[in-house]
């Protein structure tokens, strides 16, 4: 299995549910194309990223996430990460890419950060 993305909007904010793997070549490719757009969006407040079936993630995948990291930043846009596996979270931890992005436990508590934190101007 390669990589699809279900793209959903909530209000200004978007949600790309991943379903497979995020590797290097075209699936990588794709999800950072399709983020990025997302991003440049006009009246986008930030990225929700469910990862609950994400099944694997390497070091470029890793990389692309770092990378969309900073271009929301760039944007002052938050991203924040759903549903994250134990394992991705533990690759993610090793790699101490964990500290630039906010974890919580489904969309709805996502989408609720992001709002607040455009609110009080974060």
């Amino acid at each position: 299995m390669s990589l699809s993305i279900v793209t959903r909007r909530d209000g200004r904010v978007t949600i790309l549910e991943l379903h497979g793997k995020v590797t290097l070549g075209p699936p990588l490719r794709g999800f950072q194309s399709r983020a990025r757009r997302v991003l440049n969006e006009p009246g986008c407040s930030g990225l929700v990223l469910n990862l609950a079936d994400l099944t694997a993630i390497d070091s470029a995948g890793i990389g692309g996430l770092v990378a969309i990291h900073s271009s929301a930043s760039r944007r002052r846009l938050r991203v924040v990460l759903v549903a994250v596996t134990p394992r991705i979270r533990e690759l993610l931890a090793i790699t101490r890419v964990d500290a630039l992005f906010h974890f919580v436990l489904d969309e709805q508590s996502a989408v609720r950060e992001i709002r607040e934190s455009r609110e009080r101007g974060v």
